[in-house]
């Protein structure tokens, strides 16, 4: 089957309601989808659900989040079809759905486990022991941002040419469940599901590069399901990759879990994990994680390279990283870095401050929203709060691209305005 043919055969698999239910329900919700396992041998709190559905591919997920409150909406642009994501929770409920509901409608079989705590760099996947009796051939996981395949301590180039050959593009991760189960013996994968902003409460997925991704792997199970990845943790092969003009040494197998080690992305002292970009508010930007350096002056920042990659997200017309609002390359370095400090009438404007006309057309809001007013679209506080900002040129309320019933804007030239301008984001 080919790609287009596979793409086609993900979407109409894919179910909006389902989605909407995995990405806002209580952990309680997952026990219709294993087996309960507490901690000690069932003497402490929850550590995963499990089930056993006769396989020998392991598939994961992790069911916690780094935000309180959940919330799901969902957009499609009128002219470009484009479909989008939205929920603070879709790391890794959008990975929940897939393995537990999405992938087995497309009649691929495997093992679940859903785990917890992946957020504060305790998995409890690290607690999964398998009957003695099973032995995996590979795991996987969809808990990534947008598309490409991270291996962790797994990855060699026979199973980086696996993937490349069937469409993925690879890249490097810090960490995930995956790569604290080393002790199974199989290669693992993480693939790409499309979500950006991880972590944030604005966070948001690409629904064509989710389905994508899940077509790809579709080819990708089809291929290799048979075959056994062997992983020997006490193997180590040393080999040196460099990020933008800094050179770090990795390793097939990490450090103890307790050991300092430090990527391009972040660093782990003592058992916990620290960002090395977190999301500045003011404006709109993962900056240095000051706090980090300011602990432990020794912390070598991130390359360049990994800084304008965190700030940006892929543009699927011209099938290349586009920065994340509307300021430069340069610009951009030196936010993060704290060499340029945005004050007065060059900073971002809030996102409930009224909307700039944007050029190439007319704009009109004939409703004021209040953000304690309930609205008669019925689109949550959530989506009324995000602020949509695309190259300096378009400011405004998310109902005015939903066509909400609250809003006047109407005009077609500014409704194809709008959506020029979000559909190459």
């Amino acid at each position: 089957m080919k790609l287009l043919e596979r793409i086609k055969l993900v979407r109409e698999a894919f179910d909006l309601d389902t989605c909407m239910a995995i990405c806002t329900a209580k952990q309680e919700f997952f026990a219709e989808y294993g087996t309960e396992f507490k901690k000690n041998g069932g003497k402490d709190g929850f550590a995963f659900y499990y089930k056993d559905n006769g396989s020998d591919i392991l598939a994961i997920a992790h069911m916690d989040s780094v935000q309180d409150k959940p919330n799901f909406d969902y957009a499609k642009w009128q002219f470009s079809g484009r479909e989008i994501l939205m929920s603070p929770w879709l790391d890794d409920r959008l990975g929940v759905y897939t393995i537990c509901e999405w992938l087995p409608k497309l009649g691929i079989k495997f093992d679940i486990l859903l785990t917890t705590d992946e957020e504060k760099g305790k998995s409890t996947g690290e607690l999964f022991v398998p009957d003695p009796e099973r032995k995996y051939k590979w795991m996987f996981q969809f808990d990534r941002m947008g598309n490409d395949v991270v291996m962790y301590q797994y990855r060699n180039d026979a199973a980086l040419k696996k993937l490349e050959e069937c469409g993925f593009k690879t890249g490097y991760g810090s960490a995930s469940d995956i790569s604290k189960m080393d002790d199974l013996g199989c290669l693992g994968f993480n693939f790409g599901i499309g979500y950006e902003n991880a972590h944030s409460k604005d966070a948001w997925a690409d629904l064509q590069v989710a389905t994508e991704q899940v077509a790809k792997f579709l080819k990708f199970f089809q291929k290799h399901h048979r075959e056994h990845m062997v992983y020997d943790k006490t193997k180590k092969t040393t080999t040196i990759t460099t990020y933008g003009g800094y050179s770090s040494y990795g390793s097939n197998q990490y450090k103890s879990w307790n050991d300092d080690h430090e990527s391009d992305f972040g660093r782990r002292v003592g058992g916990i994990w620290y960002d090395k970009l977190i999301y500045d508010e003011k404006t709109r930007l993962y900056v240095l994680n000051q706090a980090l350096y300011k602990r432990y002056p020794g912390t070598m920042p991130p390359s360049d390279r990994v800084i304008l990659q965190r700030n940006s997200t892929w543009n699927q017309i011209a099938q290349t990283p586009m920065l994340d609002g509307p300021w430069t390359e340069a610009q951009v370095l030196a936010i993060a870095k704290g060499d340029l400090i945005i004050v007065g009438e060059e900073s971002p404007k809030d996102p409930l401050s009224e909307p700039d006309e944007p050029s190439g057309g007319s704009f009109t809001v004939d409703h004021t929203w209040d953000i304690d007013e309930e609205c008669e679209c019925h689109h949550s506080r959530f989506v009324h709060r995000r602020l949509v900002n695309r190259g300096n040129v378009l400011y405004a309320d998310a109902c005015d691209f939903y066509r909400c019933p609250c809003t006047g804007f109407r005009k077609p030239e500014s409704e194809q305005r709008a959506d020029i301008v979000l559909g190459g984001y």
